[in-house]
C-alpha cells in the first residue's frame, strides 16, 4: 500500500496497473483472513467489484476465470485456501 491510501483505494490501484482494469469497490470486504508469514502478518481481503472493463495480464502470464465447483478442486495456498471458502460460502448464500 502506498502512504495514506485505504486498502479499497491500493487494490482499485493494483487492478489497473496489473490487469488495465479500472473498477468500483465496494465497501465493506466481504471476506478477511490473517495469518503469520514468518515475521510477516498477511491480511488478505475480498471485495465486490464493479467494472467494464475487460483484465489483460500485464504482469502476469495468464487469467483464468473458475466457476465453483472448479475452485474446490484447485491445490490452494493455505492462506488462498481459507479466503477461497470464505468466497464459496458468500457466493453460495
Amino acid at each position: 500500500m502506498e502512504p495514506g491510501e485505504t486498502d479499497a483505494e491500493a487494490l482499485r490501484r493494483e487492478l489497473i496497473e496489473e490487469l488495465g482494469a479500472s473498477i468500483e469497490v465496494r465497501e465493506p470486504a466481504l471476506a478477511r483472513h490473517t495469518f503469520q508469514a514468518g515475521p510477516r502478518t498477511i491480511d488478505l481481503w475480498l471485495y465486490e467489484v464493479w467494472g467494464s472493463a475487460t483484465p489483460t495480464p500485464l504482469e502476469h502470464a495468464a487469467l483464468t476465470w473458475i466457476d465453483i465447483p472448479h475452485g474446490d478442486v484447485l491445490t490452494w495456498s493455505r492462506a488462498d485456501a481459507h479466503l477461497w471458502r470464505s468466497v464459496r460460502a458468500r457466493l453460495l448464500e
